[in-house]
């Protein structure tokens, strides 16, 4: 599995285990807005932890598929 990291940081996003909304938000070009409908029709899943919601990886990959997810963490390199 994945090391956890922070993005900017050494490794970027790649090593990041879990996204706040707005992360996956500026990762897919989309607004918050449409991360949070994708959450609440079932498509996205998530985590809560206290109050955030955090989406993994592992979510992403459920979501846009294990190669596109994988493409799009090595352009936020």
């Amino acid at each position: 599995m994945l090391q956890e990291g922070t993005p900017g940081k050494e490794g970027g996003f790649m090593e990041k285990r879990g996204f706040s909304p707005g992360e996956v938000a500026q990762i897919l070009g989309v607004s918050r807005t449409t991360i949070y409908r994708e959450m609440k029709k079932g498509r996205l899943t998530s985590v809560k932890v206290a109050n955030r919601r955090i989406i993994t990886q592992h979510d992403l990959e459920n979501y846009l598929g294990r190669e596109r997810t994988l493409a799009l963490f090595r352009n936020q390199e």
